[in-house]
């Protein structure tokens, strides 16, 4: 699930890079064997990476091309492939133009740090020391990732700052105000324990309280 997170990391103009320049392996649809299979899994990749293994965008790429390859000549099903592709990769980057690709990042994201909260919050319903020690890593991974992102986004820090130094950005930036500052830098603290696996130090109602905190960023920023 952190591979989940971390794949959401590439900004925009990393992936309109990669779009143009394969548009620019076969600008008018004319393309060898070779340039043709670089456009088409890396546009594959590209689709899965956006909007996921399963998206419509992927399922009806593949519906278009098997009702080609049924038909013509393998010459004239590549190079009509290569023009279904170009139009996928042109749509990308009309997406990317209206800031659609932003949001479905945000969308995903909000996903997976939800995901971690309700595993958290079923390890810690298992009870025992072995289910809060899960449930409170989980919390603090989320409440690490969610604030290092807001950071990222709000207040210009670049990753690799201390935890700390980027709750101060966020603040210095107006971004986090008032009761919101003193509950993250509380925060600080359950974060470290987590991470040392100094489950003596934690309690239940502590992993509840980030649990909650963490639900209420992600309704507010990453819908």
């Amino acid at each position: 699930m952190l591979g989940r997170l971390r794949c959401w990391d590439m900004d925009d103009a990393r992936i309109r890079e990669r779009v143009v320049a394969l548009i620019g392996l076969c600008r008018d649809g004319q393309a060898d064997e070779e340039q043709s299979s670089q456009v088409l899994q890396g546009m594959t990749g590209i689709i899965e990476f956006l909007y996921g293994r399963d998206s419509l965008q992927l399922v009806a790429f593949r519906e278009s091309t098997s009702i080609h390859r049924a038909n013509v000549h393998i010459a004239t099903y590549r190079e009509t492939t290569v023009k279904l592709a170009l139009g996928v990769l042109r749509n990308i980057l009309a997406e990317l133009d209206a800031g659609l690709i932003g949001s479905i990042r945000q969308r995903a994201v909000a996903e997976v740090l939800t995901d971690f909260v309700a595993l958290s919050r079923a390890a810690l319903d298992e009870g025992g020391g072995h289910g809060k020690g899960v449930a409170a890593v989980l919390a603090a991974a989320a409440f690490e990732d969610s604030i290092r992102r807001l950071g990222a986004a709000h207040a210009g820090t670049v990753g690799g700052e201390r935890l700390a130094d980027v709750l101060v950005a966020l603040k210095n930036s107006g971004f986090l105000r008032g009761p919101q500052v003193a509950i993250a830098q509380s925060y600080l603290t359950f974060r470290n324990h987590a991470m040392h696996a100094q489950w003596d130090k934690i309690e239940s109602e502590g992993v509840n309280s980030v649990l909650g905190f963490v639900e209420q960023l992600v309704l507010k920023y990453f819908r």
